[in-house]
C-alpha cells in the first residue's frame, strides 16, 4: 500500500528550494581581478634614467670639413682646432696622406691636413712627397711635420698662423729629402719652413 506524503512536508520542499532560487539570483558575482601588472626591470625601476647625450659622429671627412670651417671663419679657432683634429687624426694618418691629400683641392686645407696627419709619421715617404705639391703651403707642412717634436720651439706658421714645435733631428733619408726640396724651393716662406726644419735644437 503506497504511502501518500503529508503536504506540509511538501510545501517545507517547497519552500526551501525558492529561497534557494532567490538567494542564486542575488548573491552578486564577483568582478573579474584585473592581471597582475609587470614590474619594470630593475634599471628603470631604480634610480632616475640617465639623460641621453647626442655624441658627434667623426670621421677623416668631417674632421676635414672641421679645418675648412676653422678657415672660414678667420682663422681665431684653427689652432685649437687643429690641434684637436691632428689628435683625432692619429689612426687615419697614412689614408689622410695617401687618399684625401691629394683629392682636396684647397691648398690651406690640404697643407693642414699634411701637417695634422704628417706630424704623426715624419719618417713616411707619403710626408716627404708632399714636399714636391705644387703648393708652397703644403711643401712647407710637409718640412715641419719631419721635424715635429712636441715640447720644441715653434716654427714659422701655417695657415692662420698654426704653429708647430719643432726639434725633431732628421737624419737619413728624411734629411737628404730635405736638403734636396730645400735646394730647389723658390718660395720664401717655404723656404724659411725649411730652413727651420733643419735646424737642430740638440
Amino acid at each position: 500500500m503506497r504511502r501518500r506524503t503529508s503536504a506540509p512536508l511538501l510545501l517545507f520542499v517547497g519552500a526551501l528550494a525558492g529561497m534557494a532560487v532567490v538567494l542564486l539570483r542575488e548573491r552578486p558575482v564577483p568582478a573579474p581581478s584585473p592581471p597582475p601588472s609587470k614590474a619594470p626591470p630593475p634599471a628603470v625601476a631604480d634610480g632616475p634614467a640617465e639623460p641621453a647625450t647626442l655624441r658627434r659622429y667623426e670621421t677623416t671627412a668631417t674632421l676635414a670639413e672641421d679645418l675648412r670651417d676653422a678657415l672660414a671663419e678667420g682663422g681665431r679657432t684653427l689652432p685649437a682646432e687643429f690641434a684637436r683634429v691632428s689628435l683625432a687624426l692619429a689612426g687615419q694618418a697614412r689614408f689622410v696622406l695617401e687618399r684625401m691629400v691629394p683629392a682636396e683641392s684647397s691648398p690651406c686645407v690640404r697643407a693642414l691636413l699634411v701637417a695634422a696627419a704628417g706630424l704623426h709619421l715624419p719618417e713616411d715617404p707619403l710626408v716627404w712627397r708632399a714636399l714636391e705639391d705644387a703648393s708652397p703651403e703644403v711643401r712647407a707642412a710637409a718640412a715641419l711635420a719631419m721635424a715635429y717634436e712636441e715640447g720644441g720651439d715653434l716654427s714659422p706658421p701655417l695657415p692662420a698662423g698654426v704653429a708647430l714645435p719643432l726639434g725633431r733631428r732628421l737624419d737619413g733619408m728624411a734629411l737628404e729629402r730635405l736638403l734636396r726640396a730645400r735646394s730647389v724651393e723658390s718660395d720664401g716662406a717655404a723656404r724659411a719652413a725649411m730652413e727651420a726644419a733643419l735646424t737642430r735644437r740638440r
